[in-house]
């Protein structure tokens, strides 16, 4: 008797322990809609994609798919992390997405206060050091209109073609006719100065394009995501940014060679021009050039020349009081390496002797005492 009663105390003990080892059926079946848990507070409409049980995990695992997210967002979440759909829940889940715009929208607004910040402490910054300048030397903008050496040789060259530096050696075979020994520029250029000036605007605006880098802010599926459409919203306020600072780039330079192209329009005449090209360029006004501007006739080698000018004229005009030396300082030195790297397409002049109305006066009194002789 005792030998049976012990019996079947062993097989019902082996029977509960074969009951504790049984799982329960799933609560949630594949394709049901349900409210998963993201996080502390995250509460999303999801579907079951997939039913297991996972190593580690007591009980049933599910994997999941947010509504309304991308597919890359699904993931696998405990039995403990889903939630019925009911009308409880899906006012709870809500809650939980006002409650994460609300947080998003603050921390978008305390990055833009720190950029904010960061930006009027430059300015300000900025305001200090002018302040303690009381005046600008001609010296402040001469540091930043240094020629490079390449471009030096280029003027010498020039130079040195346009005069007469040597008297020049007549013959019986050249009495006539008689040519002033030097040269004049063939105009209008090949290159002109407002090509050139196109180009480097071009190319400001395709360099700061360059340095605009757009890095989504993606993060880990193992990490707490806030609201899809915040994060597109963030996005689109990058590239937006991105695309004012280019737009920004491109209005300085157009600015900045607006106020050049000026310059050398009103000083070429007074300041610009070699004595013996006054007549050439007189020649030219009064012909083709009624209808242009000197930008658009003259090449780099006269542009140069401004360069040399320009302390002086900045000192003398109302530049100096409208356009801080700073940023105009940099957008020389910036154009005159552009001129350097880029010489052999910006300096393509081509010369030729003078013609008649192009020599000065005792050019002219030399060809006709030369011609009555030779005659």
């Amino acid at each position: 008797m005792d030998s049976n009663a012990d019996d079947e105390q062993v097989a019902s003990s082996e029977n509960d322990e074969d009951e504790d080892l049984d799982f329960a059926e799933p609560r949630y079946q594949i394709g049901q809609k349900i409210y998963a848990r993201d996080g502390k507070s995250g509460i999303y409409e999801s579907v079951v994609k997939k039913i297991e049980s996972r190593p580690k995990v007591e009980g049933w695992s599910y994997w999941v798919h947010y509504l309304g997210w991308n597919s890359r967002w699904d993931r696998w979440i405990p039995q403990e992390d889903v939630l019925d759909d009911t009308d409880e829940n899906r006012a709870l889940s809500l809650k939980a997405s006002e409650e994460q715009r609300q947080i998003s929208s603050t921390k978008k607004r305390k990055r833009e206060e720190k950029v904010e910040k960061k930006r009027q402490k430059k300015k300000d910054s900025s305001l200090l050091v002018a302040s303690n300048k009381t005046s600008r030397s001609i010296l402040s903008l001469e540091d930043f209109c240094q020629i490079p050496f390449t471009l030096k040789t280029i003027m010498l060259d020039d130079r040195s073609a346009l005069s007469s530096e040597s008297d020049h050696l007549i013959s019986e075979d050249d009495l006539l006719p008689w040519q002033p020994n030097r040269l004049v520029h063939t105009l209008p250029a090949a290159v002109t100065i407002q090509m050139v000036l196109d180009k480097f605007v071009k190319r400001t605006k395709k360099e700061a394009a360059a340095k605009v880098i757009i890095t989504p802010n993606m993060k880990s599926t193992t990490q707490k995501t806030e609201n899809e459409s915040d994060k597109e919203d963030e996005e689109e306020a990058r590239m937006a940014a991105a695309r004012r600072i280019v737009k920004t780039a491109e209005k300085d330079a157009q600015e900045f060679v607006g106020i050049l192209a000026n310059l050398f329009n009103e000083s070429l005449p007074v300041l610009l021009l070699y004595h013996e090209e006054r007549y050439q360029h007189l020649s030219i006004v009064n012909e083709t050039m009624r209808d242009h501007e000197p930008v658009d006739f003259y090449g780099c080698e006269h542009f140069l020349r401004l360069f040399v000018r320009l302390p002086i004229l900045w000192n003398a005009a109302v530049l100096g009081g409208s356009i801080e030396v700073q940023q105009f300082g940099e957008q020389i030195a910036s154009l005159l390496v552009f001129l350097q790297k880029h010489h052999n397409s910006c300096f393509r002049a081509q010369y030729r002797p003078p013609t008649r109305n192009e020599m000065t006066p005792s050019e002219k009194v030399t060809q006709d005492n030369l011609n009555e002789l030779g005659s």
